[in-house]
């Protein structure tokens, strides 16, 4: 129910939006947000980031039995229990989505977070932002190519192989860098 610019529409200048909305108006204004505000019954909790919709961006569901993750390249909105890690190259983006797919990372979620149903872990935000990962600009470049390359492949095993902590003391410190591990600000983190 936003425009382009985050503001909330008004429903008169929107015919088909206002029939659904008021088609289905007796269970939307059963919610707190429409309690809360009568007059933006129709409103989401969460305002809407239009631009985010075209950005590079990892996507990831709050509780996934998913091996794998994924990088958004269609233009899709992530909403509803979906997190996202956005602002590096595509590049960056996948060997990031790697490192998170590694056991290193699973096993860092697990000690960080509750297991859901299925004893599966939240990435959620707060869990996100603990996470201890290389810094990927001090990988080599051999290396980093295995791993972009593994992603690529689905290639668990070979992740695995690359991202485990006897490896890391082969990364190069670089210019004005003083630690081995990514500072979080780095990394732009958001839930939808």
């Amino acid at each position: 129910p936003f425009d382009r610019n985050g503001n909330l529409i008004e429903l008169e200048k929107y015919p088909k939006a206002k029939r659904y909305f008021e088609e289905n108006a007796e269970v939307l204004k059963k919610r707190h947000v429409s309690k809360k505000n009568t007059k933006s019954w129709y409103r989401t909790i969460d305002k809407i980031n239009y631009g985010l919709t075209f950005e590079l961006k990892i996507i990831l569901p709050d509780i996934t039995g998913n091996k794998f993750i994924f990088i958004d390249k269609d233009g899709y909105y992530p909403h509803h229990n979906l997190y996202y890690i956005k602002g590096r190259t595509r590049k960056e983006l996948t060997i990031l989505a790697a490192i998170l797919m590694s056991d290193f990372v699973k096993d860092q979620l697990s000690e960080l977070g509750n297991k859901m149903n299925g004893g599966y872990p939240r990435w959620q935000s707060q869990n996100l932002r603990k996470l201890r990962i290389p810094i990927i600009d001090a990988m080599p470049k051999p290396i980093m190519e295995k791993i972009k390359d593994a992603y690529e492949n689905r290639d668990l095993k070979a992740i695995n192989e690359q991202i485990k902590p006897e490896k890391f003391c082969n990364y190069k410190i670089v210019t004005g860098q003083t630690v081995l591990f990514e500072p979080n600000e780095r990394l732009a983190y958001g839930t939808e």
